[in-house]
């Protein structure tokens, strides 16, 4: 029934086909296996809440789809090839969305929309 949540359905789709694609767990760096099931749960408790709060989910969605972007685009400029820093950003999207959609599971370490602005930021130099 979430398909009626319109953008936060397709955001989440979107998000677990990063998180789950075929092999992903050869694909996933080990230190990150662990916290896919927080991650996985997120994704269940945000659907949860959008449906009382569409608003709040769009504002969320807005600022982590504009840091995406900018991060998918780092990736594409640099023809996938990443450094530790750049493959930490991109991890600390999913703990943005942790932060932001379902706080109660905390998150891994601090994470706000503005660390990850200065973490692109600093990327892109």
């Amino acid at each position: 029934d979430s398909k009626q949540l319109g953008a936060a359905h397709a955001d989440a789709t979107q998000q677990l086909a990063r998180l789950m694609p075929k092999q992903f767990v050869s694909l996933t760096p080990t230190e990150h296996l662990p916290h896919l099931v927080r991650y996985l749960n997120a994704v269940v408790m945000r659907l949860d809440k959008a449906r009382a709060d569409m608003a709040r989910d769009a504002a969320h969605t807005q600022d982590l789809n504009r840091l995406e972007q900018a991060y998918w685009r780092l990736v594409s400029q640099r023809q996938g090839n990443l450094d530790e820093s750049a493959h930490n950003v991109r991890w600390l999207l999913e703990e943005l969305r942790v932060g932001l959609f379902a706080q109660e599971l905390r998150t891994k370490q601090p994470v706000s929309v503005k660390r990850l602005e200065k973490a692109l930021a600093q990327l892109q130099t």
